[in-house]
C-alpha cells in the first residue's frame, strides 16, 4: 500500500477514491475515522485522511488519473450545464445534477456544440 494524497476533506478524497476504483485501481482511505473526531482539522499529516493505492505498481497511473481529473475540473468549472430533466443550472464540473440527482451531459459535448 502506498500513500497517494492526504487531504482534510474526506468528501474530496472519497470522490478521488471512487474515480480510481471505477477504473479498477484498488484503494483505501487511511485515518478515515479520525477525520470525524476532529483530528484532521489539526493539519497534522499523521492524522489527515490519506488516499492510498493498494498496489504500489498503480501509483503512477493513479497520480496521472487524478492530475487529469483535476485539470478537467479546472477547465470546466466556469461552464454551466442545464439539467435536461429539471432544467436546473449546474457548474460545468458536475456529473450529476445537484437538484434532482439525474445524470448531466458531459460539459465537453456542450463546449464543442456551441
Amino acid at each position: 500500500m502506498k500513500a497517494l494524497l492526504n487531504d482534510t476533506s474526506l468528501p474530496r478524497l472519497e470522490v478521488y477514491r471512487q474515480l480510481l476504483e471505477s477504473v479498477g485501481i484498488r484503494t483505501h482511505i487511511r485515518c478515515r475515522l479520525l477525520s470525524g473526531a476532529g483530528f484532521a482539522e489539526l493539519a497534522m499529516p499523521p492524522f489527515s485522511p490519506t488516499l492510498c493505492v493498494m498496489n504500489d505498481d498503480d501509483y503512477d497511473r493513479s497520480y496521472a488519473l487524478l492530475h487529469e481529473h483535476y485539470q478537467d475540473a479546472e477547465n470546466t468549472k466556469d461552464t454551466e450545464i442545464t439539467c435536461p430533466h429539471c432544467k436546473e443550472v449546474n457548474p460545468g464540473n458536475f456529473d450529476i445534477c445537484w437538484s434532482c440527482s439525474d445524470d448531466l451531459p458531459p460539459s465537453e459535448m456542450l463546449m464543442t456544440a456551441t
